[in-house]
């Protein structure tokens, strides 16, 4: 057994002195040539005979790189098991040492999870908002289906006017090959500030006429928007379908109309039961928080601070020459207090778990591989064996007993039902 000694470098980093004795190490070289010596043809022995002294010129540096590895990994789990710590992620190995006929001596840093005192987390005070749904609810998706369907046809030649929608082609400003893009569909409106569609009232098929974007009104003649030429070649009509049960039929296999108000009401009531879902885990969360400022482990917590910052890039587009520059402050420090708040969280719904000894049903991977595949669009077993060789298993069934500590929470909270808005 290799000899420990621990230091406290952070409330959730330690660093373990390890030393594994010279007989060890002598044991386990020994191990390392005889199988190496099994697995080699060496002239003159049989294969797995040749004595060590002899495959010792041959194989060395081989098997001095090999013991320390077996070594290094055997102690450090045997050192992590003897502490009362739980460590996350994978130990930092460092100052490796092991002279001839010695001890081997070496350093393992390791971030562990910070000690949470528990406050009341049962009885908590929730509102779930109720939403009935109202047939103008399903009206309004109705509506919407109907817009889907819409026809445009084509009007005999007159002006255009209000209501109308312009089939037309356009010279965008700015063009050098002066080539016309064709068939842009345009709304016709009177409100100026609708659009190019504004400035067509009046114009014939086959007539052109010189527009240009809405601007703000503030724009002096050098910052006003560019003028370009925009061609009708048609005038034409939007045209709704009649909403019966054969327009019914056209969107899945419902018996007519009626079937299918009957599934939007459902669909809209299941969608509205998961929004309530949300907030009330929402709710539980902000409530679980208060109260505490126990330290974070200050690696989890970077990592967790610039996956923010990298999802804040790609939503505002930042271009590549960019993607490496800092946020601005106000972002960094909205990024790492959210961080602070998720991950102080996951080691408050972890100890929750663990005092209610709360457990996974048997079928609640499966279950959950199964969702996140057909999220994916790939087979069950094809990610599951992917999330198993990149070591991805325990992060997901830890992810899976958080969520278990967070509906328990739930469970035993006075929820007080109000009616929301639509």
């Amino acid at each position: 057994m290799p000899s420990v000694s621990v230091n406290e470098t952070h409330p959730c980093r330690r660093e373990l002195l390890i030393e594994v004795p010279p007989e060890a190490m002598e044991e386990e070289l020994s191990s390392v040539y005889k199988n190496l010596g099994s697995g080699c043809r060496i002239p003159g022995f049989r294969p797995g005979k040749a004595p060590r002294r002899v495959l010792e010129k041959h194989f060395a540096a081989d098997a001095r790189s090999r013991t320390i590895e077996n070594c290094l990994q055997k102690a450090c789990e045997e050192a992590l098991q003897k502490q009362d710590f739980r460590v996350l992620g994978s130990p930092e190995i460092d100052d490796v040492d092991w002279p001839e006929g010695g001890p081997l001596n070496f350093k393992a840093r390791v971030e562990i999870s910070p000690p949470v005192q528990l406050k009341e987390y049962r009885g908590l005070k929730l509102k779930r908002k109720i939403t009935p749904v109202e047939d103008g609810d399903i009206d309004r998706v109705i509506d919407d289906l109907r817009e889907r369907k819409a026809e445009y046809v084509t009007e005999p030649p007159r002006p255009a006017a209000a209501g109308d929608w312009a089939l037309v082609d356009y010279l965008p400003p700015g063009r050098e090959d002066q080539q016309w893009v064709e068939g842009a569909l345009l709304e016709i409106s009177e409100d100026e500030d609708h659009g190019v569609g504004a400035q067509l009232i009046g114009l014939e098929p086959g007539q052109e006429r010189k527009v240009s974007l809405p601007g703000s009104g503030e724009e002096s003649p050098e910052t006003a928007p560019p003028v370009f030429p925009v061609r009708l070649r048609e005038i034409k009509k939007r045209v709704l379908p009649e909403v019966d049960d054969e327009w019914a039929r056209g969107w899945g296999e419902y018996a007519g109309l009626e079937e299918l108000r009957k599934q939007i009401r459902e669909d809209i009531a299941r969608s509205r039961e998961s929004q309530a879902r949300r907030e009330l885990e929402s709710q539980a969360g902000e409530l679980l928080l208060q109260g505490y400022d126990f330290p974070l482990p200050p690696s989890a917590l970077e990592n967790l601070v610039e996956n923010r910052l990298e999802d804040y890039r790609r939503m505002t587009g930042r271009p590549p020459e960019e993607s490496e520059a800092p946020p601005d402050e106000k972002v960094t420090k909205s990024a790492r207090l959210e961080s602070e708040k998720e991950l102080r969280l996951v080691f408050i719904l972890r100890e929750i778990a663990r005092a209610e000894t709360l457990e996974l049903e048997p079928r609640a991977l499966g279950e959950e591989v199964s969702r996140l595949a057909q999220r994916e669009g790939v087979p069950p077993a094809q990610l599951r064996q992917a999330l198993e060789e990149r070591g991805q298993i325990p992060v997901l069934l830890d992810r899976l007993i958080r969520r278990r500590a967070l509906d328990f929470v739930i469970e035993q909270a006075r929820i007080k039902d109000q009616e929301g808005d639509k």
